[in-house]
């Protein structure tokens, strides 16, 4: 599943892949949460991905302008293990 959700993430960020961010002057990130924006934030957290719970349960990312393949990688697939731990969790219940 962390690979799906790593190829998704490309998917819907191709910019970060060939260096778009080279233009911007910051990069924040917006991701729409099925599950409730605090508790992803949690579940980021337990995988050591710092996030900010915003409106319309949408949790930010701020990664450096200098992030590099390899980190963007790491926190897509930590991110992945979060969101399938909150879905087991779901799930048990």
């Amino acid at each position: 599943m962390a690979e799906k959700a790593a190829d998704r993430a490309v998917e819907v960020l191709p910019w970060l892949r060939d260096g778009g961010r080279r233009s911007w002057v910051g990069l924040m990130l917006g991701l729409k949460c099925r599950a409730a924006n605090v508790d992803v934030v949690k579940a980021g957290y337990d995988m050591q991905v710092i996030t900010v719970p915003a409106a319309d349960n949408v949790i930010r990312l701020l990664p450096p302008l200098n992030i590099t393949d390899a980190e963007i990688d790491e926190a897509i697939s930590r991110l992945a293990r979060a969101a399938e731990h909150l879905s087991a969790s779901a799930t048990a219940h």
